[in-house]
């Protein structure tokens, strides 16, 4: 490949760990990614949910450590959010592990009841609980850390006096969009105006979600103007998965004042469930033989249905599962998916002077009922509901104190649990180290200080930590100040018979043609492909002008992989690429909208291995 297993291991730190490096077959690759998907798919469901997120981090972290050339600063954010991630309860709502949750609480209180006559039990949604802890001031110093050290790291002119940042960052073909093309349009002092505007707001942004005073307010100002400066990003510049990270690692500072605004318009709305009432036959199978209860709670957690109420009952001449709703002049919006349910008989219970009295949506596990029979038990089970409102008021009662005092109103997940607290102090002690090495580390990359993790002896075992977790960060982009070299990439190969033409081998593997041009493509950002291809030429320019000669060997995997992937191709052994030559059309961006100038930069030539002329003859000979 472009960058060996070997050469990768050469210039990582000891500390650094990767699954990947195994093996540097295509098929374990591709089994890795697999797994990985697997593991992503569980995480994203709720399955075993700090399992599944802990795999996803090392899967992920893996990844990076491996394939280090085409990552960017959107991988980090990602490979820290699933870190920091670790430590907070994702499977609290909307999840399988919540389901199961449910479901253990509802066996055990219907356990409960029944010992005392009682036929069903009512259960609502669980009230929104504000986690606060380390763990999560962790997660928000994080977040306010990387605009911080991004706003202090950008220390040249452009971004202070002068105020033209964004005119040189706007005019980087290969990172612009035609929206950010457009900016250019604007005068000069409204873009010096924007540009000091986002580095001030860097600064002040972190500050609105930290702040200790109208908390809920400022949050909620805090994280509509971080997304709506990460979507303007998106739309200007070619970042990827970038922004869209970013954003979604606001969305869990939301307070719980911005949710419950959503919970009670919802209800206004009817969107959770409260008219709802979902009947399951104890012992019956549904869904591909899934059994009756678990489709149930899947349909009140993943339809985000909080507020439905479940009920369960004995009665053998009801189908595995009845939704009941309650028609009001609007109706539902969850009529017309449940109507659509393969396993779902309905029956209604009007509220509406003209609502239909019962509907009757006949299955493949009701199809033998009748409209006489669905209407007789439809009359049955709104008797059972109207029971069971009745047993749910009478439970209030003095006389029902000792029933409702029985009731267990925990969950078995919050029992307290041995050598609890010595696990919170050691998830304490971690979260502290791993804080510690992240702010040295943001500190070291904004000043010339020493770094006290590798001068104090006693503070070594936390630079082990931090760089064994992968911890290491550094938002440097557009830092000191955006780059003014814009330009193209070429590799051109030469043939081995000298009469043919050379090729551009990057353009044949980019849109399949090979003729040699050296003019500048229309659309900068096409002409790299996508972004990871992005960050390998921005790495190969990096290593080549500042003359890292360590790093020289990724540059000629590079010309080496377009080597072999032309001549494997080849059928005729005078069209195999002799030589290649990588070539950067360099375009030096001038203040004031002057004239660009282009350059031409060799930066290096290679030459290719070649197959015998007897391997092409014994093909042909085979054809």
């Amino acid at each position: 490949g472009i960058f060996p297993r070997a050469l990768n291991l050469s210039h990582l730190n000891s500390y650094s760990f990767s699954l990947m490096f195994i093996s540097g077959t295509s098929f374990f690759a591709l089994l890795f990614f697999l797994f990985t998907i697997v593991c992503t798919l569980a995480l994203l469901v709720g399955y075993r949910t700090w399992l599944a997120n802990f795999l996803v981090w090392a899967c992920i972290n893996s990844i990076h450590v491996r394939s280090i050339v085409v990552s960017n600063y959107g991988d980090n954010m990602l490979r820290l959010l699933l870190f920091w991630s670790l430590f907070l309860p994702l499977g609290s709502y909307f999840s399988i592990d919540k389901m199961r949750q449910d479901i253990a609480l509802h066996r055990q209180r219907d356990h409960t009841l029944h010992d005392h006559n009682h036929d069903s039990i009512k259960t609502g949604a669980a009230s929104s609980p504000v986690v606060n802890g380390f763990h999560t001031f962790c997660f928000v110093i994080q977040l306010a850390m990387v605009y911080w050290f991004t706003a202090l790291l950008k220390s040249d002119p452009e971004w202070h006096a002068e105020g033209s940042a964004l005119y040189y960052a706007l005019n980087i073909d290969y990172y612009t969009t035609p929206i950010g093309k457009l900016l250019l349009l604007l005068p000069s002092s409204l873009l010096s105006m924007l540009t000091r505007s986002a580095l001030i707001f860097e600064y002040l942004g972190p500050c609105l979600f930290l702040s200790p005073f109208w908390t809920a307010n400022l949050r909620i100002l805090s994280v509509v103007l971080f997304c709506i400066m990460h979507l303007t990003f998106s739309l200007c510049f070619t970042l990827g998965i970038f922004s869209f990270f970013f954003i979604s690692a606001f969305l869990a500072l939301l307070p719980p004042t911005f949710w419950n605004y959503v919970d009670a318009m919802c209800r206004r709305r009817r969107l959770l469930g409260k008219d709802i009432c979902i009947v399951y036959q104890h012992g019956a199978k549904a869904l591909w033989s899934i059994d009756a209860e678990v489709v149930v709670y899947c349909l009140k957690t993943f339809l985000l249905l909080p507020h439905a109420n479940i009920d369960r009952s004995s009665d053998q001449e009801l189908p595995p599962i009845t939704v009941t709703v309650d028609l009001q002049p609007t109706p539902s919006p969850y009529r017309s998916l449940f109507m659509s349910s393969p396993f779902t008989f309905w029956c209604f219970r009007p509220q509406h002077p003209m609502s239909t009295s019962s509907i009757n949506n006949e299955s493949a596990i009701d199809s033998t009922l009748n409209i006489s029979e669905s209407q007789e038990k439809s009359s049955v089970l709104r008797r059972k509901v109207h029971q069971r409102e009745s047993d749910s008021q009478v439970s209030s009662a003095p006389a029902n104190l000792e029933v409702i005092n029985n009731v267990p109103t925990e969950s078995p997940s919050t029992k307290k649990r041995p050598f609890k607290s010595v696990s919170r102090l050691l998830r304490n002690s971690l979260l502290v180290c791993c804080l510690v090495f992240v702010v040295n580390c943001n500190i070291q990359s904004a000043s010339s200080i020493r770094d006290p993790l590798q001068s104090v002896p006693f503070l070594y075992p936390i630079s082990y930590i931090g760089s064994g977790l992968n911890l290491v960060q550094e938002w440097g982009m557009f830092s000191p100040g955006p780059p003014r070299d814009d330009g193209w990439f070429i590799v051109r190969g030469s043939k081995v018979n000298s009469t043919l033409k050379d090729v551009d081998l990057f353009r044949q593997y980019r849109e399949g043609r090979s003729e040699l041009t050296w003019d500048k493509p229309s659309c900068g950002r096409c002409a790299m492909q996508n972004p990871r291809w992005l960050a390998v030429w921005v790495n190969v320019w990096t290593i080549v002008s500042s003359q890292n000669e360590p790093l020289y060997p990724l540059v000629n995997g590079l010309a080496s992989f377009f080597c072999r992937s032309n001549n494997r191709l080849a059928t005729v052994y005078q069209q195999q690429i002799q030589n290649v030559t990588v070539t950067f059309m360099r375009e030096h961006t001038e203040p004031n909208y002057k004239p660009l100038k282009i350059e031409r930069f060799d930066l290096w030539v290679a030459r290719c291995g070649l197959r015998k002329e007897s391997d092409f003859q014994n093909n042909n000979d085979d054809q």
